[in-house]
């Protein structure tokens, strides 16, 4: 599955969240309280999570898992845990993920803004390169252990540590990170050891054993291969 499906598949997803900061919002404004809430969905293996964040910090989440193509609500938060069941009873009657299927739903990749199609189809294919190509690189959806989705950004990351922390494998274990970061707003900061491609930002660092550092390598000679072809 592309990153664009994925974020498609996320459509119905973004759709609750926004009646969840809407059901938030009144709250707050029947308490005479107003105050400011950040959406945020993260989707990671087979869980996806929605969170407000008020000043960074968790105020509301909802948890989903997809099991069996359908969405499953795991768990309900509100820093109010009185409004716990409030919260939960208002997710489960809304409409957004009746009938939801998760392959049925990403079936179409989503019409994104030229630009940002552009960063999503280079990212696909430098992080397909990993792919299956050492232990712990086995990803779903797509080439990502995580997919992040604010208002102000995308990240896309690839993320395999996989035995980094054993001790009986010092010599087969990876420690490899690719975060891309696109930007929905403004332009993000480059730091002097990421990677420009457009308006994205491509973090990569790989301290893997030495017979894994091919698949680095090969992520490396991708991403100078779409920097080449994005000009």
């Amino acid at each position: 599955m592309s990153a664009a499906n994925i974020l498609q598949a996320l459509v119905p997803f973004q759709q609750l969240l926004e009646a969840i900061l809407v059901f938030e919002q009144t709250h707050f404004q029947t308490i005479g309280a107003p105050t400011v809430l950040r959406k945020y969905i993260k989707q990671s293996y087979s869980f996806i999570e929605l969170s407000l964040k008020q000043d960074e910090l968790l105020y509301a989440q909802a948890v989903f898992e997809i099991s069996q193509d359908q969405a499953v609500l795991q768990k309900v938060y509100v820093s109010d845990r009185s409004r716990e069941q409030q919260l939960e009873a208002s997710i489960r009657n809304n409409k957004a993920l009746k009938d939801f299927r998760w392959t049925v739903a990403g079936a179409h990749a989503t019409q994104n803004e030229l630009v940002v199609a552009r960063c999503l189809a280079a990212a696909d294919a430098i992080a397909r390169r990993a792919v299956n190509c050492a232990h712990g690189d086995d990803y779903r959806p797509g080439c990502y252990s995580s997919v992040l989705v604010s208002d102000t950004e995308i990240i896309l990351s690839q993320i395999n540590h996989m035995n980094a922390k054993s001790l009986k494998h010092k010599n087969d274990y990876c420690l490899r990170n690719l975060v891309f970061t696109i930007p929905l707003i403004e332009q993000v900061q480059v730091k002097l050891s990421d990677h420009q491609l457009g308006p994205m930002r491509i973090s990569f660092s790989d301290s893997s054993s030495a017979n894994n550092l091919r698949c680095g390598e090969a992520i490396m000679e991708q991403i100078k291969l779409e920097q080449a072809a994005y000009l």
